[in-house]
């Protein structure tokens, strides 16, 4: 059984474009290091998923690409 759900934390970004994810947090959606996450935005904010075991580097990041394509339009050419 999972804890109870986490307040709301405030992090700080990075100059590298970094921020921690609180230990609770991680915690409570089973984040460990090396684990992949999926980042999606839409309506201004900000989604962060742990990504499913059995999924493959390559073909999270095509996924990754699929996402980024349907929330901000084209990529930009030279960029994968």
């Amino acid at each position: 059984m999972k804890a109870s759900l986490p307040s709301p934390h405030l992090t700080r970004l990075s100059s590298k474009g970094q921020f921690i994810i609180p230990k609770r947090l991680r915690h409570y959606i089973g984040l460990k290091y090396g684990d992949y996450v999926i980042l999606d935005v839409r309506g201004g904010q900000l989604t962060i998923v742990k990504q499913r075991q059995g999924i493959s580097e390559k073909t999270a990041g095509s996924l990754a690409g699929c996402l980024q394509q349907g929330t901000r339009g084209s990529r930009k050419k030279g960029r994968q």
